[in-house]
């Protein structure tokens, strides 16, 4: 009963963002055939939620740092990770990106850096509709 409702959460999603406690050894539940072409997923969990079968049915799966990656391995996770096709920074500098629309790609955002982004957006927005803060000087 309890796999439905991340499967019902994932099934048929063009982006799916996995974001639950990191558990060590990791409970994968999302599977394969739960995604579909295209499917963009991003892990901030480390592989806590995806099925080394998951994984491995994308054409591309990226990291923030894979040095922490491969620290972590030492630690029992990551142990399912099929192969890591490269960083983040490869996508901005053009050397990897999706080469058709069906691709599959998984990204594992290690760093607290992406919260930080959304948190601050989030902070300064709220200052804005209240009218506090002010701007620094360059």
């Amino acid at each position: 009963m309890w796999l439905r409702v991340p499967k019902a959460a994932v099934r048929d999603s063009d982006v799916v963002v996995s974001g639950g406690a990191i558990l060590t050894p990791p409970q994968p539940t999302i599977e394969a055939d739960w995604l579909i072409d295209g499917v963009t997923g991003v892990s901030i969990d480390y592989d806590s939620y995806w099925t080394p079968a998951a994984m491995k049915s994308m054409n591309l799966i990226l990291t923030d740092d894979r040095g922490q990656i491969d620290h972590r391995k030492h630690y029992g996770l990551f142990l399912g990770l099929p192969r890591l096709d490269g960083e983040l920074a490869d996508v901005v500098l053009r050397r990897l990106s999706r080469r058709s629309a069906d691709d599959r790609i998984l990204c594992y955002n290690l760093g607290i850096a992406i919260e930080d982004v959304v948190t601050a957006a989030e902070i300064y927005k709220r200052a804005k509709q209240a009218g506090v803060g002010r701007v620094l000087p360059r």
